[in-house]
């Protein structure tokens, strides 16, 4: 297939036809020969190519552009592909969306909605950029690998949408290619990637591929190296942005010919892996849903381990150097009071660095023993008859374990020189234990971590710094809170962001195999969801291990939507992170809400002066959805029964029958839960009380659930009772709990409350009252 002309209605069929036709014969031509693979790099090539057709047969591809060829300006037709496996089938015009093509698209597209499809844009690969005409786009409609049907859209007609009779087959979907044998590949079996059943509902994150504004999709395309800053408010899509970064970097990071096309590589030696990167979030019952977005996308080899709450990422890699446990010798992890950990958040990486190389023990107990152990290698080489001429001074040398390492190594390299001298073997053992010995207790000395975190809370240096804010007796009183958890063994979760840094400051440039002792894990790119919570020394830490200025790191938050009492960031600015201006960004326009629930959410946040800039969407993607409602009940009965009949009346109806729904209760009216969810299930709908992780688990049910448990999902409707309870006074942590509850719904939102309050009682209300 050599012809790549642009498109018209009448070639779009036979074009796509002939192209899967092309790529299948291609296939089973691969498939049919007999390779014996004796390299580990010939296997890769054949995992990759049958990896490459089990996932481009699901859907081929799924829009295809018009462009000028760079080199000779003939026309051309590229086809775009959601596998990132289609770089394998490069030389018929397939590639995956992360190809700088799907930027044409997307501003060929955006130009379109306006009704203004531009004739010549600039466009082509990184630092190749040209004005050139851009020819039609197309849409394709596969369904099991079948084309059903497609939308042409070019110049000022309107777009031409064609649907294949229910008769057409099509092309016949490609097979899944057969595993490969463990005698073809020695070194590491094939898998068959599976592509996941979409679930009929869900209220966990999309994919927006095919639906890429062009604001989001520069995002994707932003930064491949330092720090980059996504924030906006809720439904814009940050968090998915951020998730098809991964793909993008993995796949861009090379090099583009004079004709726009990319130059072959071998993706091993390539910088961003899948295998080493890292995903963070803050609420746990997202874990599950960035994992099977990330699947989505075709990053498969994505270690499951490297999506992860921050906590468990933070226990998990504390526990290669600390002991935690029962055993002895070994720490619990256990609470402590509020006012303990701020004051040990008051301390920074910069005090801890300072003990370290200023007052850390470990100085003067290195030198008393490096001196002990000179002294006795100068003995024991002069009885040997050897010049202790090339002995060394103690005092020049860096008394972190990794420079006792460095005094250890020297004096090993002399010793062979005595062999001249009549240096026996025993001698030389003599002294070669004696060495090790030495460098093994400082070792072992410098990977006591725990103890080195209570000298470094009972030093000078956190006196000092906690009395720039605290009076003599707090800090008596925290110096005894320190040696009560030293006789209880037990460290709590502050502790470990300091714990993590210790380990971080201590075996940064070891080359150690012993695992106490190697740095901690480094990573091409580290993607930080809902940031707003986290404490900057964490969000530092991770900026430490994405390697920059080669690596990358995607922070992804809204200020505005942290629920917390303790905001420990109140600016990105003032976080210490090192990042160019022109890297902090923020997404304003809304596809989650229909027009009618974000009408509504902008009085509200007209109401409590919430500041959020959010614009409206070109398409509502939730369409018009149905009018909000505000009910003002009597007792809080009165109000069970209301959401219930509401409710039953959203699953009688066909149209909203299988939507996904959450009624969100506030902490101080928890007990209304469980009677709501007796009265759903006796009037025939499946409800269930659910918090945290347990909400994945809940897909076909009515959820009802806490306002902390919400976060960063979507659900068709929510309801929101005991608002009564939720805004008692218009403080701005009872003001962003409501508005991220709010926020959650798509297509309908309904609000209850006993008695009146201070929002929903304005007139600006008063179309939404029952």
């Amino acid at each position: 297939m050599d012809h790549y002309y642009w498109l018209t209605p009448e070639t779009v069929q036979p074009q796509a036809e002939e192209l899967i036709n092309a790529v299948s014969e291609f296939i089973s031509e691969r498939k049919s020969l007999q390779i014996t693979v004796q390299h580990a790099d010939e296997a890769y090539a054949v995992i990759e190519g049958r990896k490459a057709a089990t996932s481009i047969r699901s859907a081929w591809f799924f829009v295809s552009v018009g462009v000028t060829d760079f080199h000779d300006g003939s026309k051309e037709t590229f086809y775009l592909s959601t596998s990132p496996n289609a770089y394998q089938f490069g030389t018929f015009n397939l590639v995956p969306w992360t190809n700088w093509l799907y930027d044409v698209v997307t501003r060929i597209r955006e130009a379109a909605k306006l009704s203004q499809f531009p004739t010549q844009l600039e466009y082509g690969p990184p630092n190749n950029r040209k004005r050139m005409p851009v020819g039609p786009i197309v849409d394709y409609d596969f369904r099991e690998g079948h084309l059903v049907g497609w939308e042409l859209r070019f110049g000022s007609t309107a777009p031409k949408r064609h649907q294949l009779p229910a008769s057409a087959k099509g092309a016949e979907p490609i097979p899944p290619a057969p595993k490969i044998s463990d005698s073809e590949a020695p070194t590491a079996a094939a898998s068959e990637p599976t592509l996941p059943a979409e679930p009929t509902r869900s209220f966990g994150l999309k994919e927006i591929i095919r639906t890429i504004d062009l604001d989001q999709n520069d995002r994707i395309r932003g930064p491949k190296s330092g720090v980059f800053i996504l924030e906006g408010g809720p439904g814009v899509g940050k968090t998915t942005v951020a998730l098809h970064r991964i793909p993008y970097l993995v796949n861009e990071q090379v090099e583009y010919d004079e004709r726009g096309r990319r130059k072959n590589v071998d993706p091993q030696e390539l910088f961003f892996q899948q295998s080493n990167m890292l995903v963070v979030v803050w609420k746990v019952h997202l874990v599950p849903y960035l994992r099977r977005c990330i699947e989505q996308l075709g990053m498969r080899e994505f270690p499951e381990e490297n999506v992860s709450h921050v906590d468990d990422w933070i226990e998990r890699t504390l526990r290669r150097y600390v002991r935690i446990g029962p055993s002895q010798g070994s720490v619990r992890i256990r609470p402590e009071e509020p006012e303990l950990s701020e004051n040990k958040l008051k301390l920074t990486e910069s005090d801890i660095d300072d003990f370290l190389t200023s007052v850390f023990p470990l100085k003067a107990e290195s030198a008393s023993n490096i001196e002990s152990t000179v002294r006795h290698i100068q003995a024991t080489l002069q009885k040997a008859g050897y010049s202790s001429r090339h002995g060394f001074a103690v005092s020049g040398y860096d008394f972190t374990v990794w420079g006792i390492n460095a005094l250890a190594e020297e004096y090993l390299r002399q010793l062979p020189e005595v062999e001249r001298l009549r240096y026996t073997a025993s001698i030389d053992r003599e002294l070669r234990d004696r060495i090790n010995q030495m460098r093994t207790a400082e070792i072992e000395r410098a990977t006591r971590y725990t103890d080195i975190l209570r000298e470094f809370y009972a030093s000078e240096i956190v006196a000092a710094r906690l009395g720039e804010d605290l009076e003599e007796g707090i800090i008596d009183q925290f110096c005894d809170a320190i040696e009560e958890q030293s006789k209880a063994h037990s460290i709590s979760r502050c502790d470990m962001y300091l714990l993590l840094w210790i380990v971080h400051f201590i075996t940064a440039s070891s080359d150690s195999k012993a695992q106490r002792q190697r740095p901690l894990p480094k990573y091409s790119h580290v993607m930080v969801d809902e940031a707003q919570y986290y404490h900057p020394m964490v969000l530092r830490l991770f900026e430490t291990l994405a390697q920059l200025p080669n690596g990358t790191m995607t922070i992804v938050g809204d200020l505005e939507q942290n629920i917390e009492s303790r905001r420990w960031i109140e600016s990105w600015d003032d976080i210490g992170l090192d990042f160019a201006p022109e890297n902090k960004h923020r997404l304003v326009t809304n596809y989650r809400w229909s027009r009618r629930v974000f009408e509504f959410l902008q009085h509200f946040q007209s109401a409590t002066g919430i500041t959020e800039p959010l614009k409206a969407p070109i398409d509502w993607y939730s369409g018009t959805g149905r009018r909000p409602s505000i009910r003002k009940c009597v007792e809080r009965s009165e109000e069970l029964e209301v959401v219930a009949e509401s409710i039953c009346q959203l699953r009688d109806q066909h149209e909203s029958e299988l939507w996904t729904i959450a009624v969100v209760v506030p902490k101080s009216a928890h007990s209304a839960a469980n009677p709501l969810v007796k009265l759903l299930t006796s009037y025939g709908v499946h409800a269930r009380p659910a918090s945290g992780e347990d909400v994945k688990e809940s897909i076909d049910r009515v959820i009802v659930t806490d306002f902390d448990s919400i976060v960063g999902l979507e659900f068709d409707a929510v309801y929101v009772i005991a608002a009564d309870q939720a805004i008692p006074q218009l403080t701005p942590e009872n003001v962003r709990s409501l508005w991220v509850a709010l926020t959650r719904a798509r297509k309908f939102l309904h609000v209850s409350r006993i008695n009146s309050d201070a929002v929903f009682d304005q007139a600006t209300f008063a179309p939404y009252h029952e």
